[in-house]
């Protein structure tokens, strides 16, 4: 399951976190068995002062690995 279809075409960004903040975003990631990139989407949706889309967080694939070493 992941986010729902809508027309609008999502932009890419490219950020750079220090080591601390991406291992905490890992983390959170890891806990609630989600992705890091949909962390960083609540997180962003949060600071703009825009409710969370309704649908609840997406399952990740069995097997997948979000953090780099």
């Amino acid at each position: 399951m992941g986010r729902p279809r809508t027309d609008k075409h999502p932009a890419r960004l490219t950020v750079t976190l220090d080591e601390e903040d991406y291992k905490e975003v890992c983390d959170r990631a890891a806990r609630n068995d989600v992705s890091a990139a949909w962390v960083i989407r609540r997180a962003v949706q949060d600071y703009l002062g825009r409710s969370p889309s309704p649908v609840s967080a997406p399952r990740r694939p069995a097997g997948r690995m979000e953090s780099r070493k």
